[in-house]
C-alpha cells in the first residue's frame, strides 16, 4: 500500500525497530512501543480516509490487494474476530487469557501492516537490531543461570517460561545466521564480530533453558541454513567446514550442560512410552484431543474446556488418560489446541495467519529476505508441535514484529526495482 504520509509510515518502523532491540531486556517496553505504533497507524488510517473522501480526482493512495502486508493484515484481523467470538462462548480463565494475549496484539499488527513505510536505512539498522535483540535476550538468561548455580536449573531470562525463551530466542538466531551468510565481512567487520557473538551466546542461552523443541529447531534449520545460503555465496569447501563446525560447537554446548541428559531422557521416555513424562503427557492430551476432535469436529469444546471432557471421560473409562495430563490450561500443539477448541473449520482458519508468510515465502524462496521469513516461520511452526506459541502474547509478539519488519523491507525493495526499472 502506497501513500503520501510518508513520516508517520518510516516512524512505525522505527518505533517498531525500538520495540525488537528492546524485547530481550523488557517485553512491555516493547508491547508500549506496539501499541504507540498502531495509534500512530491509526491516524493514518484517518487521514488516509479524509484524503478518500477530500480528493476524490486526484487520490494519491494504492492499494494492491495482493500486497502480503495486505493479506497478512486482513488474516489477523480475522483471526482477532474468531477469537474474540469463541472466548465470548467459554467462561473460562483461558477464554480471558486467550483473548487479552492474542487480540490485542494481532490488531495492532493489522493495523500497522499496510501504512508503514520501509526504507534503505531502516533495513540497515534492522542489521544491527537482530544481533542486539539476541544479545539483549540471551546475556541476562547466561547470567541468570550461573547467579543460581544449580545443575538442573533452567533459564527464562526475562521471560517467565523456558520454551517461549528458547522459542524466541531461535527466531533470531535463525535470522542472525542469515544476515551473517550473507554479509560482506569486510564491510560490516564491527557487525560481522557482534552477529557472530549474539549467535553464540543466543544457542549457548537456548541450551541452558533447557528447551528441547527449540534447540533441535534451531539446529535444523541452522543447518538448512547454512548448507542452502552458503552453497550460492561461499562454495562447497567453506560450507563443508562451516557446517562441521557449527555441529561440532553445538554437540560440545550440548555436552556440557543438562541438556543432554535432557534430550536422552526424552528419547528414552519416548520410546519405552513413560506417560507420566514431558512428552507422555503430551502424548496421552493429544489422545484425548483426537476423541474430542471426532465428537466435536464443527464447534469444538469451547476455549479452555477440554479438561473438563477428559475428568469425565476418566471417571467413566479408568485409565483413559494420566490425571497430570487433565490440569494443563493448553493442548501442547497450537493446530490440535486450535482445531480442538474452536472445532476443525474455525481452528484452521484461525492458524492461516501463522503458516501465510511460510507460503508467500517460499515462492520467492531465492530473496535473502524471503529466506529470513521461511526461517522465522518454520522454527515457530516447529515450536508450535509441542508448544502453544499463538496463545502467549510474547511469542506472538516477537514472530509477527520480526515477519512485520521483513514483509516491509521486501515491499521497499520491491519498489525501489520498479522505479528503477521505469525510470530506464
Amino acid at each position: 500500500m502506497t501513500h503520501p504520509f510518508i513520516s508517520s509510515g518510516k516512524l512505525i518502523s522505527y518505533l517498531m525497530l525500538a520495540g525488537l532491540v528492546a524485547y530481550g531486556l523488557n517485553y512491555q517496553i516493547t508491547k508500549t512501543l506496539l501499541h504507540l505504533s498502531a495509534l500512530v497507524a491509526l491516524v493514518t488510517w484517518l487521514r488516509i480516509g479524509v484524503l478518500c473522501f477530500t480528493k476524490k480526482n486526484n487520490l494519491q493512495i494504492s492499494i494492491d490487494l495482493k500486497d502480503p502486508r495486505i493479506v497478512l493484515s486482513t488474516l489477523l484481523l480475522l483471526s482477532a474476530s474468531i477469537v474474540l467470538v469463541e472466548t465470548s462462548l467459554s467462561d473460562t480463565f483461558m477464554s480471558d487469557r486467550f483473548r487479552r494475549d492474542f487480540v490485542t496484539p494481532a490488531v495492532c499488527f493489522a493495523l500497522i501492516l499496510p501504512v508503514t513505510v520501509a526504507d534503505k536505512r531502516t533495513f540497515h539498522l534492522f542489521r544491527w537490531a537482530i544481533p542486539i535483540a539476541a544479545l539483549s535476550m540471551a546475556i541476562p538468561g547466561i547470567v541468570d543461570q550461573y547467579a543460581h548455580n544449580q545443575p538442573n536449573y533452567r533459564t527464562s531470562g526475562n521471560i517467565s517460561l523456558q520454551i517461549i525463551y528458547g522459542t524466541n530466542l531461535a527466531i533470531l538466531n535463525a535470522i542472525g545466521i542469515i544476515l551473517i551468510m550473507t554479509m560482506k565481512p569486510l564491510k560490516h567487520p564491527v557487525l560481522l564480530v557482534i552477529s557472530l557473538l549474539a549467535s553464540i551466546l543466543g544457542i549457548w542461552a537456548i541450551i541452558l533453558s533447557g528447551s528441547r523443541g527449540p534447540l533441535l529447531s534451531i539446529v535444523v534449520v541452522s543447518l538448512l541454513t547454512v548448507t542452502l545460503v552458503g552453497l550460492r555465496y561461499l562454495g562447497w569447501i567453506k560450507t563443508i567446514i562451516i557446517v562441521a563446525l557449527l555441529c561440532s560447537v553445538t554437540t560440545f554446548a550440548v555436552m556440557q550442560s543438562s541438556m543432554s541428559s535432557r534430550l536422552s531422557v526424552g528419547f528414552s521416555n519416548i520410546s519405552s512410552n513413560v506417560k507420566n513424562s514431558s512428552m507422555g503427557l503430551r502424548f496421552e492430551m493429544w489422545k484425548g484431543a483426537k476423541d474430542l476432535i471426532i465428537e466435536h469436529p464443527i464447534s469444538g469444546v469451547g476455549v479452555g474446556q477440554q479438561n473438563d471432557h477428559f475428568k469425565a471421560r476418566n471417571q467413566e473409562q479408568k485409565g483413559y488418560m494420566h490425571r497430570r495430563a487433565t490440569k494443563f490450561i493448553h493442548l501442547h500443539n497450537d493446530f490440535i489446541n486450535a482445531v480442538t477448541w474452536m472445532g476443525i473449520p474455525l481452528g484452521l482458519l484461525f492458524m492461516v495467519f501463522a503458516v501465510y508468510p511460510l507460503i508467500w515465502a517460499l515462492k520467492t524462496r531465492k530473496e535473502v529476505i524471503s529466506q529470513a521469513i521461511i526461517a522465522v516461520s518454520v522454527i515457530y511452526l516447529l515450536n508450535g508441535l509441542t508448544n502453544t506459541p499463538s496463545i502467549r502474547a510474547t511469542a506472538l509478539t516477537l514472530m509477527l514484529s520480526v515477519v512485520f519488519l521483513l514483509l516491509q523491507f521486501s515491499a521497499y525493495r520491491s519498489e525501489a526495482a520498479s522505479s528503477s526499472s521505469s525510470s530506464r
